[in-house]
């Protein structure tokens, strides 16, 4: 059962961004199922490498948008981008998979907030 239901009120309006957001809903949620189901090392693990990967591209384009536009609140968005990639490298790092429902509640903590706020922000930006 997914932790976190995609809501209508996240789209942004740019097509490759929600793209990657219900990728990221998914993600969480597979992450998440994984971290919950005892002896789920592997889909522990392909879950995080995606997540890792997954950090990369998209915060890319998404500043790069930021950037060609003026964003306004680029480096505060950047640095949230920071922190969630500098967290999940960490948890690849580890290596151990068997993490904690800290780490499970960080994630869909972070990504609820980040959607409901810093991307609200930028969504305004690009749809005033």
């Amino acid at each position: 059962m997914p932790i976190i239901a995609w809501n209508p009120a996240w789209e942004m309006n740019e097509p490759v961004i929600d793209a990657q957001h219900h990728a990221l809903v998914d993600q969480m949620n597979a992450l998440v199922d994984a971290l919950s189901t005892p002896g789920a090392g592997d889909q522990t693990e392909r879950a995080l490498m995606y997540l890792s990967d997954y950090v990369e591209n998209h915060f890319g384009t998404e500043e790069g948008i930021m950037e060609r536009t003026g964003f306004p609140h680029l480096e505060e968005h950047r640095a949230a981008h920071t922190e969630l990639r500098d967290r999940v490298r960490a948890m690849v790092a580890e290596q151990g998979w068997s993490l904690s429902t800290d780490i499970m509640n960080y994630l869909t903590d972070w990504l609820v907030n980040h959607l409901c706020s810093y991307d609200r922000a930028l969504a305004k930006h690009l749809n005033p």
